[in-house]
């Protein structure tokens, strides 16, 4: 029992270390209809945590129309232990496609996720310089309609159970 109650707090304090922003970064959060998006700039990335109440899928977009034609949109879930975030462009409302499928590299890194009973956190961070037509600029102070998303499935491609839009400025 003891070796169980160690490991578990070896485990959170480990999963509280890793958004942990330097000191000169702005840690910015947004809470909406359950979910939570937290973001910080460091250095040439933005870290981004995603809470949700759900076993399923997490997603934010990011568009400059209150629309989801065009979004850049990063969905991550747990499964079997597994962190796993994609980034997808979505050409038309249902028609998200997997960046890569555009003949563009993956750049979503640092990938870590925890599923309990309470819910989804998936941490992972993004270039603030996008590189291609199908990612934005994620430099401070730039305003998005920012979609946020989740599921009750692991599968991408299931329908969400919420979702909604709100304006940020990152």
């Amino acid at each position: 029992m003891k070796i169980i109650i160690t490991t578990i707090g070896v485990l959170c304090g480990a999963l509280a270390m890793l958004f942990n922003p330097t000191p000169s970064s702005q840690t910015n959060i947004i809470r909406k209809n359950g979910m939570e998006v937290i973001w910080a700039h460091q250095d040439d990335r933005v870290q981004f945590e995603l809470k949700a109440p759900t076993t399923g899928w997490v997603a934010i977009g990011f568009n400059e129309a209150n629309q989801l034609k065009n979004t850049y949109l990063i969905m991550g879930r747990v499964a079997n232990n597994l962190a796993t975030v994609k980034e997808h462009f979505v050409v038309e409302p249902g028609d998200y496609q997997p960046i890569e499928t555009f003949g563009v590299p993956v750049l979503v890194d640092a990938i870590e996720g925890l599923e309990s009973e309470e819910g989804t956190v998936i941490r992972f961070s993004l270039p603030i310089e996008a590189i291609d037509a199908y990612r934005k600029n994620l430099e401070p102070g730039k305003s998005y309609s920012l979609l946020m998303a989740f599921s009750l499935e692991d599968d991408f491609q299931h329908h969400s159970v919420m979702r909604t839009q709100t304006t940020i400025q990152l």
